[in-house]
């Protein structure tokens, strides 16, 4: 556990350090979080959202999957992203489909 104090309150306040490795490169990761929202989510059965509501949601993926932002654009992108509408399947082709008509 480490302390770190809080500008916010004054106070020292226990924080825990979370670590994992990134499931892609393999580089480590640590997020330092206060231990109380911590005990809140694994004890508390609170949703990570709702027990750390001061992290980003980068900054809670890390922690439930193990992937860094860059990683997770690299594992996760979308592949063959068509140019006309941003989205695989294109949904124009799928409407024009529908609509017996072609895509343009």
């Amino acid at each position: 556990m480490i302390h770190m104090y809080d500008f916010t309150s004054g106070y020292t306040v226990p924080y825990v350090k979370l670590t994992n490795s990134c499931h892609h490169c393999r580089e480590e990761n640590y997020i330092l979080v206060n231990k109380e929202q911590y005990e809140l989510w694994t004890d508390g059965g609170l949703l990570i959202q709702h027990a750390f509501p001061n992290l980003e949601a980068w900054e809670r993926d890390i922690i439930l999957m193990g992937f860094h932002p860059k990683c997770w654009d690299e594992v996760f992108a979308k592949k063959d992203v068509c140019p006309c509408c941003q989205s695989n399947p294109c949904l124009e082709s799928l409407d024009a489909a529908n609509n017996h008509g072609a895509h343009s």
